[in-house]
């Protein structure tokens, strides 16, 4: 359900709300910017796969010259969240 999307990366969560207005939530798909990459590597004989996933706020987007520092609610500007998963003999880190 779109309900549960995290706001801050939730790109067209205004079309959302219109949508609920008239019922229609079941045609929202949610749209965040991000990006996954993936990277398989051998280090002492093991196979590690590395995982990288981003996602970009959207509430303070812009270019970098133009938007910097923190607002009022403490928003960073052109904040993006990332997180990094290690897989090794089906244990992940």
């Amino acid at each position: 359900e779109w309900g549960m999307m995290d706001k801050r990366f939730f790109w067209n969560s205004s079309l959302a709300r219109d949508f609920s207005l008239y019922g229609a939530e079941s045609w929202v798909t949610p749209i965040l910017q991000g990006s996954v990459y993936t990277h398989h590597l051998e280090h002492a004989g093991k196979k590690f796969t590395v995982l990288v996933i981003s996602r970009r706020n959207c509430r303070r987007a812009g270019m970098r010259l133009q938007c910097r520092g923190l607002d009022k609610e403490g928003n960073a500007a052109i904040f993006i969240e990332t997180e990094q998963i290690v897989e090794c003999d089906g244990k992940y880190a």
